[in-house]
């Protein structure tokens, strides 16, 4: 199995385990105050923890087993989480909001 299938599998399971329309809508605060250079704290669900760095998202699976810390770069987790928000009814944000 390749990096990038690692990577994809770890975000799937992220958002199969992690995604609803509020904790969605809060990782976005969180991800766009980062773009805005404002220091986040981390995002800790139920199964992952979120962290997020000036251009980056790293996201850990607390248990073993259950795949790698992911690195994404934080505009990819934006749009992945804007998509998911999208394609499940989910609050969109004002135009000022998107990036």
């Amino acid at each position: 199995m390749s990096h990038l299938d690692d990577a994809t599998d770890t975000l799937q399971r992220f958002i199969d385990e992690e995604a609803t329309p509020d904790a969605v809508a809060h990782l976005l605060e969180r991800a766009r105050a980062t773009l805005s250079n404002r220091v986040v704290e981390d995002y800790l669900g139920d199964a992952h923890r979120v962290s997020f760095d000036d251009e980056d998202v790293v996201i850990e699976p607390y248990k073993a087993g259950r795949g790698q810390a992911l690195h994404l770069p934080l505009n990819d987790f934006i749009t992945g989480l804007q998509a998911w928000l999208d394609a499940h009814g989910g609050i969109r944000p004002g135009p000022a909001q998107r990036r």
